[in-house]
């Protein structure tokens, strides 16, 4: 799905729309990105017990691997 908004992205760079029509377009396709990538962050941290976890706090490489 990453690769899929990143490709998005370089199209519609790639047209010959105005920078004014293209903005909207990459502000939606970047927010999707960061949904993405914090429901990647959230999936690691359910492993891990309330009293383990810091409030806020970000995955680890621990958590990762």
């Amino acid at each position: 799905m990453e690769n899929h908004l990143y490709q998005g992205i370089y199209d519609i760079l790639r047209t010959d729309k105005t920078e004014a029509e293209k903005y909207p377009i990459l502000k939606r396709y970047k927010a999707k990105i960061v949904c993405l990538h914090a429901r990647k962050k959230e999936k690691l941290m359910l492993d891990v017990d309330k009293q383990d976890k810091i409030e806020d706090e970000e995955p680890s490489l621990f958590h990762i691997l």
